[in-house]
């Protein structure tokens, strides 16, 4: 599958979960943190957990999702 393709349906994905009719902004509504994360937040939670700054961490998990376990928050 072409990645215009995979993008294609995966916007049609994301609006049948939102009932919107598409597009990111209907997945990051009502979230605590209402936008997508930026590569280098990921990158760095990443870096984190691989350093010795989280040695004292055990089968822990580290959440990147912007709130969305936490559901929608109100307005």
């Amino acid at each position: 599958m072409r990645g215009e393709e995979y993008l294609n349906k995966l916007e049609g994905k994301i609006a049948l979960i939102t009932g919107g009719t598409s597009g990111i902004g209907l997945t990051t509504r009502g979230l605590a943190i209402s936008r997508i994360a930026e590569p280098d937040e990921i990158t760095q939670l990443v870096l984190f957990v691989a350093s010795d700054e989280a040695s004292f961490s055990t089968g822990s998990e580290f959440i990147a999702d912007g709130g969305h376990l936490l559901g929608p928050v109100p307005p």
